[in-house]
């Protein structure tokens, strides 16, 4: 009898002590996801540098100057290449460049090329107003290796008063990434 007695204790406590623990692992979980949650965070401006492609077409942004985001547009059937600018004192897109990137990759007329781009940060030296957009834009051709990395005249003066922009993509560098030679 005493036997069957510490048996039912036994038993008594372990469940006790199970669900005890049980609780508290509920607890304590139920305070880790309340602290774990992101918290709220005001965005002032965009700041995304992202690019996705398809067959014909790839599109990239950037960042141009103060808040002001970029969009890349290169289209693999004419070789056009454009970078429109959001404006945010006047709310819409206000800086419009362009470039066919064909004549610097040495596209040939018969030959398809296959075309990859993609948007990186950049610092140009110069004073406030006149130095270039904060991004670059890298136009590879993998069918033969030619690639060109190309800057955007943005006035950071135009955008501040906002006025509308446009102007010509402007070559900084081209080369083969098959044969990479700075020295060229």
């Amino acid at each position: 009898m005493s036997e069957n007695k510490n048996s039912k204790w036994s038993f008594t406590t372990g469940l006790g002590l199970g669900l005890l623990i049980g609780a508290g692992m509920l607890v304590g979980g139920l305070v880790t996801m309340r602290h774990l949650q992101e918290p709220t965070v005001q965005i002032n401006g965009v700041q995304a540098t992202a690019s996705n492609s398809s067959e014909t077409f790839a599109v990239a942004t950037g960042p141009l100057a103060d808040g002001t985001e970029g969009a890349f547009f290169l289209d693999f059937l004419t070789g056009e290449l454009q970078v429109i600018g959001y404006n945010p004192r006047g709310g819409a897109f206000a800086s419009h460049f362009k470039r066919n990137v064909f004549a610097d990759l040495a596209v040939q007329p018969s030959k398809k090329p296959r075309l990859l781009m993609v948007t990186g940060r950049i610092s140009f030296l110069g004073s406030a107003n006149t130095k270039p957009a904060d991004s670059v834009v890298y136009v590879v051709d993998s069918a033969t290796g030619n690639f060109a990395v190309y800057g955007i005249p943005f006035n950071r003066q135009a955008q501040a008063t906002g006025a509308a922009q446009a102007g010509q993509l402007a070559i900084i560098h081209r080369g083969s990434a098959r044969n990479l030679n700075l020295n060229e």
